[in-house]
């Protein structure tokens, strides 16, 4: 379940809980509802950290060209991602668990 409460963001699944507290008037990080992204100074984003424990299946968002390491470390359960043409990184241990 996903909620908004005065500009902060939480997250609660069945397979545990994680807390994002993150102001909507950040200007380094913001998020999709399932990442964190960092904005990049090129225009571009970073997914530092997808922490939806439950996902199956995730598309990474068309603004980002780099996935950061173990990025993908909560999801356990995902089998399909599908990767954006802006994608140029993906770095070492995106995917480890």
């Amino acid at each position: 379940m996903y909620a908004e409460k005065r500009g902060q963001y939480e997250w609660e699944n069945n397979d545990g809980y994680a807390e994002l507290k993150l102001s909507k008037k950040h200007k380094v990080y913001h998020t999709d509802g399932k990442s964190l992204l960092k904005y990049n100074d090129d225009g571009t984003d970073t997914l530092v950290l997808c922490f939806k424990k439950g996902l199956t299946a995730y598309v990474v968002p068309s603004s980002v060209s780099v996935i950061a390491s173990n990025a993908f470390y909560y999801c356990s359960r995902l089998k399909d991602v599908s990767l954006p043409d802006s994608l140029v990184t993906l770095q070492d241990d995106a995917f480890n668990q």
